[in-house]
């Protein structure tokens, strides 16, 4: 191999070995959106079951468009 050949070999090597650790930077910041996005969800969850229960509970007390509205919100829909 001439020079320039084995330059550019040593190069191309260069890119691949910095675009790895460009990518293995990346790793924790997606590990931790990751566990944003679960606690959210989570959250996301509790506070319809809540809602739920409240509708419901509501609901024994004979007010007839409780469900609607609630539903209605989930979606995020004003009545």
């Amino acid at each position: 191999m001439s020079y320039y050949e084995n330059r550019i070999k040593d190069l191309e090597a260069r890119i691949d070995e910095m675009a790895q650790r460009e990518r293995m930077k990346a790793i924790p910041v997606e590990a931790k959106l990751m566990v944003i996005i679960k606690e959210q969800k989570e959250q996301i969850q509790r506070l319809t079951k809540a809602g739920d229960a409240m509708a419901e509970q509501l609901d024994g007390l004979s007010f007839d468009s409780v469900w609607d509205f609630w539903n209605a919100a989930k979606e995020g829909k004003q009545l």
